[in-house]
């Protein structure tokens, strides 16, 4: 194995580098029981990257495309998408000495895509990611057209106890789920990342997982999944960085918004107020008017003359002065 690379490799690339390896995860994934190691043909695509690392996978075997991605961090929804444009640059490089202006129909493999997650956010043991769930919503009266392509993205639990049936058929698969768990395992008792890393590496040996590979590889192994760990790790409090951002965005949101409703509150109080005071004032008249209807009667008027000096309707001019029957 070579550090000097233009990209970050991975341990996970570096453990499926070759064919043998690659036969026995597909076997694993698939159920197969293929053995001719020679129908495989990687892929080389050094400057598609996912996040900063080469954690990807592409090769032929026979007619189908196989591409598996190794994920450690919390599966992105945008993965079809993502798997979208690499494909077309797989295809590219497959066609790139045909012409597909010819008549001739070409043809190509089709693909398989497979996300291997190993993260720490709890996961189902398998989700199938769509990229049709991506699209807008149709018109009503397009919706009965089936015109759109479909992109089904197959993500597997690889973690430690998770689809232990597929895990055990791949004897590098199960050698790395163990790694991964016993470096977070050491992390966890609180040792600095290069010592967790380096005695997960000299457990696997002790314990038989993949320790020829461990034994040969041991320090480009700890150098590379340290510098993986580390990078996930800024992915992580970029993650987080962004959610609490978020966070305080909502907050600013909620907190103008709960001002903007005092403020309509304090509105709706301040006309409730306006609204009770024109009542008194209109109560008050009242008061007054009867008062003065019924000085005016005790003095010797008739209520229609009184009615009509205070231009007042007849009727209410005898409400005020208990007239009515």
């Amino acid at each position: 194995m070579s550090a000097n690379r233009q990209f970050k490799s991975s341990v996970f690339i570096e453990m499926f580098s070759n064919n043998s390896s690659l036969l026995n995860l597909f076997n694993a994934l698939t159920g197969s029981s293929l053995t001719d190691e020679s129908v495989i043909r990687i892929i080389k695509l050094d400057n598609i990257l996912f996040s900063g690392r080469k954690n990807d996978i592409a090769f032929l075997i026979g007619d189908l495309i196989v591409i598996f991605i190794e994920h450690q961090s919390t599966i992105n929804e945008n993965m079809p998408i993502k798997l979208l444009v690499y494909l077309v640059r797989v295809y590219e490089e497959l066609l790139k000495n045909h012409s597909i202006h010819a008549y001739k129909l070409i043809k190509i493999p089709r693909p398989e895509f497979i996300v291997l997650y190993n993260g720490t956010d709890r996961y189902e043991d398998e989700v199938i990611l769509k990229l049709s769930d991506a699209f807008e919503d149709a018109p009503e009266e397009l919706k009965s057209l089936d015109s759109y392509i479909e992109l089904k993205v197959r993500v597997i639990n690889i973690n430690e106890g998770r689809n232990k049936v597929i895990v055990e058929r791949s004897e590098e698969l199960r050698a790395y789920a163990w790694f991964v768990e016993r470096v977070r395992m050491y992390d966890a008792k609180g040792m600095k990342l290069i010592e967790a890393v380096t005695r997960a590496v000299q457990d696997c040996i002790a314990e038989g997982y993949l320790p020829e590979f461990f034994r040969a590889h041991s320090t480009e192994v700890i150098n590379m999944f340290t510098t993986e760990w580390k990078l996930e790790d800024a992915l992580r409090v970029q993650r987080e960085e962004g959610r609490q951002e978020e966070r305080e965005i909502a907050s600013v949101t909620i907190k103008k918004q709960e001002e903007e409703l005092r403020k309509q509150e304090e509105e709706l109080r301040k006309q409730e107020e306006e609204l009770r005071k024109q009542e008194e004032e209109l109560r008050k008249q009242e008061e007054k008017r009867a008062l003065i209807a019924k000085r005016l009667h005790g003095a010797g008027m008739l209520a229609e003359q009184i009615s009509l000096m205070m231009d007042l309707p007849r009727e209410e001019v005898a409400r005020m002065l208990g007239l009515q029957h």
